[in-house]
């Protein structure tokens, strides 16, 4: 029966088909509808112009009747090159590689020849248009956007572009908003062959594609209905982990720095936000995700530096409280993803970020720093995320003692003690104690220790006060006192950064720099005193910085400190002289001619005024004179 149609068919012009049901040119991306088979031995066909190598989606599906669609695909020469094999229930696809150039004939018929009924068509061209006026949704697509689609008819598909290299890991989140339409993701390489991966379906409507590039090239992503049986609306989120980290459609994210606590919104169910930290193998982070409204059941995913799979995850099911506590594989430029566990849920949330090593404070989070024997201090909790670090020296055996205490709000304080290692937690309080809890431990190796004060439950913030001892009360060697102090705010630039010597020490190696996505760079080598040059700085940046001191027994490790540069100059200061009589002769550096001078007769009132007397310049100065109205004046700059 076929070979006979065949045979029949290629005596045909496609204008002698239209009585045979010849429908015209069908171009890429678009879909047609409302289509009819009226005889069981009946057919349609449609042309269109497209060369070797190309890749081509034909979706055909019923729409009413008995209809079981099959797809033919004829090549320019009038030979079967493709075809599906019906017993599909009336919805077939046929993805196909062309083989040559030419003019293509697609031919829609029942598979029996034995029904009726009608169809709609949708036809792409990977190599072609992946938009058209009757299907207006997809195109061009960048990491970090999210962007919105719609499946209008059972055989229809919506298809998005994007760039992307060997080895890089891409993360597809496609979830229906409206409709039955049970989403699925199918990638194609930029080569034309077949789909690199794709997504099962049977999720509902929300799918995660999570994938390795395997080329160079512009890939191009299909959304469908996975049996092309039904329609609806969706959202569509792309990352690509080497790419941007945010959009104007999706602004939270970027980079985090140990000790930071920041903010983010999941503002529809595909959405993920996407944070880096730079980490080296070997070292231990600590990151808590806490929903702070909506309905949002955080999960956070960690993603290596290589491209690979996520090294960790969270499994959910936390209520929207999430812990991932976890030793780092490798070294580079990690990622970490923010995300609802289901991909059903929307809401805000507090993140929190620690490294060990890593900075104890940040400008987000001032609480914590050394701590020594027989020291009492305070914290804060001040989101449900958030942790305060301390770090004091010890040595193994050495027995310590920290008590923890909460002092204002529900706050339900736990300690975590971490080892110089990075491996995990060498002990911690269990919480339910209404705030006020006690450690008592013999320490199992030796060097610079972490104490970690946060909420049991990450339900609650509030105040607390924590105090440290040890049996005996001796404070181990070790590196203090730095200068500029943790967490400075510099107006001015120092001669030297500097911290207290270390007995024994016979040198010191200082590492600098900003840390972030980056390691910090050994800048200074077996420096022989415990100070070392103020190296180059911008302003309104934050730089970090450690000192390791070498001993005849080994190297003693210092925390990381850090400072903010705000200014590297002083700040101007105005010289006042007697110019005779009751007048002042006032002065200050020329480089600043941003500020004003301003006086005033009383402090209490803050009423000044800005002098108005004209100036000259005498060498480097601005030089003014001014009359002292009364027994006392007072003058300030001002920018």
């Amino acid at each position: 029966m076929l070979g006979a149609f065949a045979a029949s068919f290629l005596l045909l012009t496609p204008n002698a088909a239209k009585a045979n049901g010849y429908q015209g040119t069908i171009n890429s991306a678009e879909t047609h509808t409302g289509l009819s088979i009226t005889s069981a031995s009946g057919f349609d066909t449609w042309t269109f112009t497209a060369n070797k190598g190309d890749r081509i989606i034909i979706n055909a599906v019923k729409t009413s009747g008995s209809l079981d669609t099959t797809i033919i695909l004829y090549n320019p020469h009038g030979t079967i090159e493709a075809s599906t094999a019906g017993y599909n229930g009336g919805g077939d696809e046929l993805d196909w590689q062309l083989q040559t150039n030419g003019l293509y004939t697609i031919v829609i018929e029942d598979y029996n020849l034995t029904a009726t009924g009608t169809y709609d068509i949708s036809f792409l061209d990977i190599a072609g248009a992946i938009t058209s006026s009757s299907n207006p949704y997809g195109g061009q697509i960048s990491s970090a956007e999210t962007t919105n689609g719609n499946i209008n008819v059972a055989s229809d598909m919506n298809a998005f572009q994007f760039y992307g290299n060997a080895g890089e890991r891409i993360i597809l989140n496609a979830v229906t908003t409206s409709g039955s339409l049970d989403t699925t993701i199918v990638l194609y390489p930029p080569t034309g062959s077949s789909a690199e991966v794709s997504t099962a379906g049977y999720n509902g409507g929300g799918d995660e594609l999570d994938w390795q590039l395997q080329t160079n090239g512009l890939y191009t992503v299909i959304i469908r209905d996975y049996g092309l049986t039904s329609t609806g609306a969706y959202n569509l989120t792309l990352f690509t982990i080497n790419g941007a980290l945010t959009s104007s459609s999706n602004p939270y994210g970027g980079q985090i720095v140990p000790a930071q606590t920041t903010n983010g919104n999941i503002n529809v169910k595909s959405d993920m936000n996407a944070f880096q930290f730079y980490g080296n193998a070997g070292e231990r982070i600590i990151l808590n995700a806490v929903t702070t409204s909506g309905s949002l059941d955080t999960t956070i995913v960690l993603y290596p530096p290589t491209g690979s799979s996520a090294e960790a995850s969270t499994a959910g099911y936390n209520g929207g409280g999430d812990k991932l506590d976890y030793q780092l594989m490798t070294n580079g430029l990690y990622t970490v993803f923010i995300r609802d566990y289901g991909l059903t849920s929307t809401g805000a949330y507090n993140l929190t970020y620690f490294k060990i090593p890593g900075a104890l404070t940040s400008i987000s989070n001032p609480y914590g720093g050394i701590i020594v024997p027989s020291q009492t201090t305070g914290g804060f909790i001040q989101s449900r995320s958030d942790m305060n670090e301390f770090q004091f020296y010890g040595s193994v055996g050495q027995q310590i003692i920290i008590n923890a205490v909460t002092t204002n709000g529900p706050l339900d304080t736990t300690i975590n003690l971490y080892p110089p290692t990075g491996n995990t937690a060498e002990t911690s309080t269990a919480g339910y104690n209404g705030g006020g809890d006690q450690l008592n431990w013999n320490l199992l190796t030796n060097g610079l220790y972490c104490v970690f004060i946060q909420d049991y439950g990450l339900t609650s913030t509030g105040k607390y006060t924590l105090s440290f001892s040890t049996i005996p009360p001796i404070t181990n060697p070790g590196l203090y006192n730095p200068s500029p102090s943790l967490g400075q705010m510099l107006t001015s630039l120092p001669a030297s950064l500097s911290w207290s010597a270390v007995s024994g020490a016979t040198n010191y190696n200082l590492y600098f720099g900003l840390g972030v996505t980056n390691a910090l760079q050994q800048t200074g080598t077996n420096v022989a005193t415990a100070s070392f040059a103020f190296p180059s700085v911008a302003t309104q940046t934050v730089y970090y910085w450690q000192v390791v001191a070498n001993t005849p027994s080994g190297s003693i490790q210092g925390p990381y400190w850090w400072f903010n540069v705000l200014s590297t100059n002083p700040p101007p200061v105005v010289a006042v002289g007697s110019a005779g009589g009751n007048q002042l002769m006032l002065s200050w550096p020329a480089l600043y001619s941003s500020f004003a001078l301003q006086t005033t007769t009383n402090l209490t009132t803050g009423n000044w005024i800005t002098v108005t007397n004209p100036y000259i310049t005498i060498g480097t100065n601005f030089v003014v004179t001014n009359n002292m109205a009364g027994n006392s004046g007072f003058y300030r700059l001002v920018q």
